[in-house]
């Protein structure tokens, strides 16, 4: 009873706020832990149990709404349809020079297959493909003939749809925003002589990636700063803070009312994508309770953000953007907390000393200092943040993000506020505006080229992914660094925290990562096994029996205790002779399934008869980053990961003399080997 008092008390201190987020979250990931609301006073609880219905009316409602009538009429194979199409994809542009997207998101308005006289309404968005080049205005409608199939990869479908005819534009919302977006963006690329800038400023600014290819990409990914051509909260809350400071003309109230609305303005500029919905409702609650003179703590805000949120999507609290913009945003808020008493603290003395101008000096150097202080603690506490939720979803991460970041800072906030300066330089002199463009341009390839130097010097890898309660605890050693008040239990937190964050990177750094080929009989198939950072969990392809001693050898030597996933180059029982000894030596999660052949039903039936805890994928729909081939004599094995520069291709083909390998990685020699026939197993192997 002692117990249940003592949590009583504790949680009445919450505020209504946060009794709003708490219900929503675990109305959303916990249901069964609900009637910890009852601990709560009334008027807290009524909050609570207002979030928790608000999330489990949300989910209901998107658990029962219809599925998309496309899919119900072509069910889940490919088809070949008559279709009309609108194009949404906020990533197209019609200012010249900016690119387009291969896959164009586009809504099925109706379909009908050939021979049918009528056409059939219809919803639900496909990634639309052509030969011919894609129309670049939002709520073009396009008509011809294609096949639609079902997805391979995420959860659009993809229409290949040939040729096809332009049937003009549909008025809509989104087309009237891309419209004002695009006079906008033509004025700031004027006078950008370089592509690569041009592409990096539509991107940075608006959020139009179309021309962020591959190639453009893999360099900042590499580095970890692509988050920077993502719309996200750091571009809506430096869009934000730019214009409060251009509408200190108005009134209080009023700019802050303008502040709020301009900065929805700015949202739908860029298309509304779902970091950019949730960074304008954390401002705006910001904004409005400013602007009302409400006393309310930002913590507070934050809460009910996150709860808004929550009801908004229910599935978004599991998904790494989600908890990104959350968690890196209440780390900064809990720090800047200790920062303004630390400053309040350390300015005491100031405040005694006479007025002169020595000590005008001094104390402007201090505010100096201070300024690069707490900007350094804020860049290392939101990278410290965002490796958090990377591990917990096993997510790559980059040695040289931290330095990166830190180089890149300084140009962001210098970049948002030339965006107004070049906008209205482009209605005045051509050398004023030129000169604008070229400063813009410098910034642009000033990013580029830091972001390319650290991907060079320190390569990305996939850290050792920690259990799932271990990366909780990590979360609660940052938060009670950061939120309590004690100095000795803060700076105790803080080394277990640096402790357990520094020991998953180092651990997957000294582990070795390498491709690797085991080879013997003809009759036999190869065993591919892939370990370390490459595959980020490790991966054996064609589990045969024979090569068990040495795919044991390979695994044990890289410290590898599971296996995210074992392939197949065909549904032949030879491929899967050993995966039952696999299993039981090490903890095997998926088996990507390989396409059914004529005689794939002893394969089949082989699967179903092998003991394990392992989940079975239907071809086309695993997440995995490598893919197999099928060719006459052999097959292939893709790893097109061209974000962290780690893209490899390995060929493998029966020979008379034997089986030869080649393997292939952007800007190096290929790599070739010959494994002679033998009775003894044969391994050749690549270390990266």
């Amino acid at each position: 009873m002692s117990l249940l008092l003592q949590c009583r008390k504790t949680l009445e201190t919450l505020s209504s706020e946060w009794s709003f987020c708490a219900g929503t979250v675990l109305g959303a990931a916990f249901p069964a832990a609900l009637p910890v609301g009852l601990l709560l006073p009334f008027r807290r609880a009524v909050w609570f149990f207002a979030g928790a219905v608000c999330v489990l009316v949300s989910i209901a409602l998107s658990r029962f709404a219809p599925p998309p009538e496309f899919r119900e009429l072509l069910g889940e194979r490919p088809a070949n349809i008559l279709y009309k199409v609108e194009l949404t994809d906020p990533r197209l542009s019609a200012v010249p020079g900016i690119g387009v997207p291969a896959g164009v998101r586009c809504r099925l308005l109706e379909l009908k297959f050939p021979g049918e006289k009528e056409w059939r309404s219809c919803r639900g968005e496909v990634l639309f493909y052509s030969r011919l080049p894609v129309p670049r205005a939002c709520g073009t409608v396009l008509s011809g003939q294609g096949i639609c199939r079902p997805p391979e990869h995420g959860s659009l479908w993809r229409l290949d749809g040939g040729l096809y005819r332009n049937e003009g534009t549909r008025f809509s919302l989104l087309a009237l925003f891309q419209k004002g977006r695009d006079l906008l963006l033509a004025r700031l690329c004027s006078g950008i002589r370089s592509d690569d800038c041009r592409q990096l400023a539509a991107a940075f600014f608006f959020g139009a990636t179309g021309g962020m290819t591959p190639e453009r990409r893999g360099p900042f990914t590499a580095a970890g700063t692509v988050h920077l051509f993502a719309v996200s909260g750091l571009h809506v809350g430096m869009v934000s803070v730019l214009l409060l400071l251009l509408l200190r003309f108005l009134p209080f109230r009023s700019r802050y009312f303008a502040t709020a609305a301009l900065t929805w303005v700015y949202v739908l500029l860029t298309g509304a994508a779902v970091p950019a919905l949730r960074a304008g409702v954390m401002m705006t609650l910001f904004l409005l309770a400013r602007g009302m003179l409400f006393k309310v703590s930002i913590r507070h805000l934050l809460g009910a953000a996150a709860g808004i949120a929550v009801v908004m999507d229910p599935a978004s609290l599991s998904s790494p953007g989600f908890q990104y913009s959350f968690f890196i945003t209440a780390s900064l808020l809990l720090l800047g907390e200790k920062l303004v008493k630390l400053r309040e603290l350390e300015a005491r003395e100031f405040a005694l000393m006479p007025r002169c101008p020595e000590s005008t000096r001094k104390h402007r150097a201090f505010d100096r200092k201070f300024a690069l202080f707490a900007l350094a603690a804020s860049g290392i506490t939101a990278i410290a943040a965002g490796s958090v939720v990377s591990l917990g979803h096993d997510l790559p991460l980059a040695p040289g993000a931290v330095a990166a970041n830190f180089l890149t800072l300084p140009v962001l906030g210098t970049l948002f506020a030339l965006l107004p300066v070049k906008l209205l330089l482009s209605f005045g002199p051509v050398w004023l505006d030129h000169g604008c463009a070229d400063l813009i341009s410098g910034f642009f390839a000033y990013l580029l080229a830091v972001s390319r130097v650290t991907a060079e010097l320190a390569a990305p890898f996939y850290a050792a992914p920690p259990a799932p309660w271990l990366s909780l605890v990590m979360a609660a050693l940052l938060l009670t660094a950061l939120g309590v008040k004690n100095a000795r239990i803060a700076a105790i937190s803080g080394v277990l925290f640096g402790v357990l964050l520094f020991s998953f990177p180092l651990r997957s750094f000294r582990a070795s990562s390498l491709v690797a080929l085991i080879s013997s009989d003809s009759q036999l198939p190869p065993t591919v096994v892939i370990t370390g950072r490459t595959a980020g969990a490790s991966s054996v392809i064609n589990p045969v029996y024979p090569h068990l001693d040495e795919t044991e050898r390979l695994l044990r030597r890289s410290g590898v205790s599971r296996i995210g996933a074992v392939g197949f180059s065909e549904p032949s029982v030879k491929n899967l002779s050993g995966l039952g000894p696999l299993s039981r030596r090490f903890a095997v999660e998926k088996l990507l399934l390989p396409p059914a052949a004529r005689s794939s039903w002893q394969f089949w039936g082989r699967v179903s008869e092998t003991p394990g805890d392992f989940v079975c994928v239907p071809p086309g729909m695993g997440a995995e980053k490598f893919q197999i081939f099928r060719k006459n004599s052999g097959f292939a094995i893709d790893y097109p990961d061209s974000g962290v520069m780690l893209s490899w291709k390995l060929d493998i083909r029966s020979t008379d003399s034997g089986r030869q390998v080649v393997f292939e990685r952007k800007g190096r020699a290929p790599v070739r080997a010959l494994l002679p026939w033998s009775n003894k197993s044969g391994v050749w192997q690549h270390e990266l």
